[in-house]
């Protein structure tokens, strides 16, 4: 997993490339894909503050291109000093709410440090968090946000990620939870959260039940997405990851906007059994 102190990536050359020179010309076509937002062009006069993003995290050849559209939206806000990443523990290995013991991830573009400042108060203010870098050996949901992140931000911006295996219904009171751990920091820290939408259900399903959860986080209502999710079983991998989004957001009264939605039949060509994927961004007033 890692090389002394540093986790080394996990699906580099499975997800993403493994070069960093062909990593980097995959991210510009995501960008310029039929379904991505154009061409990335930085942005001096920023227009807005990105305090979170919702993204999908499959293959970039999959969902990429949506994914583009949320990091499109973060180049147009001022950068932020620090990203929490929050995705779903997919295999279940190591402990339910993890944050990473070690000091730093590696990916083929560069090593990004672990904000430790932000670890230990998260440690100290939030009930159940563990550091154990075995919930992230294998688990592709975080990763798979940081070459974007360094492509969009900075190639050594610090993260904080954070792996999710419990319940949906404990995402708001993490979310209370993480929101004051944030008010007690003065610094500009984007939440992303990490998740794909309904899994092999045919095209025109997926984006009826995905409608309906997205309609929720438009509506900035977390505890009306995690309820429609299980009442609709709709098969949202990252349903508690983006509640605790919204959760934590809300107390800064920001509003959500959905960007993009696509499937993974838009790159197969196959619609009889696909995975959705939608990008958002959360707004507030400030930084």
């Amino acid at each position: 997993m890692s090389a002394g102190n540093v986790r080394s990536p996990a699906v580099a050359g499975l997800f993403y490339p493994s070069s960093a020179d062909e990593l980097k010309k995959v991210i510009s076509a995501c960008f310029e894909s039929p379904y991505g937002p154009g061409a990335l062009r930085p942005n001096a006069a920023p227009a807005a503050c990105v305090a979170g993003l919702m993204c999908p995290h499959a293959g970039y050849v999959y969902s990429g291109p949506t994914a583009a559209h949320a990091f499109a939206a973060l180049s147009a806000s001022p950068t932020p000093e620090v990203v929490v990443i929050i995705g779903p523990n997919h295999r279940g290995l190591g402990s339910p709410l993890a944050v990473p013991e070690c000091s730093a991830w590696q990916t083929p573009i560069g090593t990004m440090p672990i904000d430790t400042s932000l670890r230990s108060a998260l440690l100290q203010a939030a009930a159940g968090v563990s550091e154990d870098d075995v919930a992230f050996q294998s688990e592709h949901s975080h990763e798979v946000m940081l070459p974007f992140l360094q492509v969009v931000c900075h190639p050594e911006v610090p993260i904080l990620p954070i792996a999710w295996g419990r319940l949906d219904l404990t995402a708001i009171p993490f979310g209370h939870s993480l929101a004051s751990v944030l008010a007690a920091d003065s610094r500009r820290i984007l939440l992303l959260a990490s998740t794909d939408m309904s899994h092999y259900v045919p095209a025109e399903t997926a984006r009826q039940l995905d409608g309906n959860a997205l309609k929720r986080i438009a509506d900035m209502d977390a505890e009306g997405l995690i309820r429609e999710v299980r009442q609709q079983r709709i098969t949202m991998c990252g349903v508690a990851p983006t509640a605790v989004v919204m959760t934590a957001l809300s107390t800064r009264n920001a509003s959500a906007e959905i960007l993009a939605y696509g499937t993974s039949g838009d790159a197969t060509g196959d619609q009889r059994n696909v995975v959705g994927y939608a990008a958002a961004v959360f707004r507030t007033a400030r930084a």
